[in-house]
């Protein structure tokens, strides 16, 4: 952290690797740090508490992507990510795999000031539930255009939620994978009003009846999108 050559460095990964929470002191806080915007640190030992470093940040750091997931955060290092100012200026988050629960997302969602210029959220394989997800639109995010909730306890409601929502007008590409919304959200995401962008849709693994996916796919949203995967069930 004290190379001098980190100062013309844009996009750094260290994924894998046992970072630890000094270690992510020691860069956050580095002098020739403040050029970064693109960080990897997936899978690198670091817990919620670790997250309260990134407060500390050396002043004129502005993030543009933080890929941190596979990280246990849970619901405190999801709440210390909402508020920090060198994240202000995020396009990009990935948070996936963090163990973070209802609560923990609601808390982010009703704090982040990310939220006001992400384009791209991946929460994927957490336990965001429909109120977290209830509480994200709720902050009708106006330039997210990817959002990525696989495995995310979502059911009927979390799809019902996205399909009823103006919130979802901006959403490009949306992941409900591995979140068992049953043939009755085919439905409500087909009619929906509201998925006027949406040009990717991801609802696989989810034991959808083949008629329900034949549903969808004749909808007027599924005849207007370019990629759709609904894995089936007979």
């Amino acid at each position: 952290m004290g190379w001098s050559g980190l100062a013309t460095v844009r996009s750094l990964t260290l994924s894998g690797n046992n970072l630890s929470r000094e270690g992510l002191r020691a860069l956050l806080r580095s002098p020739h740090a403040v050029g970064l915007k693109h960080l990897a640190l997936r899978d690198t030992q670091l817990d919620g508490q670790a997250m309260a470093e990134f407060e500390a940040a050396r002043k004129g750091l502005r993030l543009e992507s933080l890929d941190i997931g596979e990280n246990v955060l849970k619901a405190v290092g999801a709440e210390y990510l909402a508020v920090v100012p060198c994240l202000r200026e995020l396009k990009s988050l990935r948070l996936d795999r963090c163990e973070i629960t209802q609560a923990g997302a609601r808390l982010f969602a009703k704090k982040a000031t990310v939220l006001d210029g992400l384009r791209i959220l991946d929460v994927s394989h957490n336990h965001f539930g429909p109120s977290g997800l209830e509480t994200l639109l709720e902050r009708e995010p106006a330039e997210l255009h990817t959002l990525r909730m696989r495995d995310n306890d979502l059911y009927f409601q979390g799809a019902e939620l996205l399909a009823g929502s103006p919130a979802s007008g901006p959403l490009v590409e949306l992941d409900l994978s591995q979140n068992h919304p049953g043939a009755e959200a085919c439905q409500a995401l087909g009619r929906s009003e509201h998925l006027r962008s949406l040009l990717v849709l991801r609802v696989e693994d989810n034991s959808i009846p083949e008629a329900a996916a034949q549903s969808l796919a004749n909808s007027p949203l599924g005849k207007r999108l370019l990629e759709l995967d609904a894995g089936v069930s007979g």
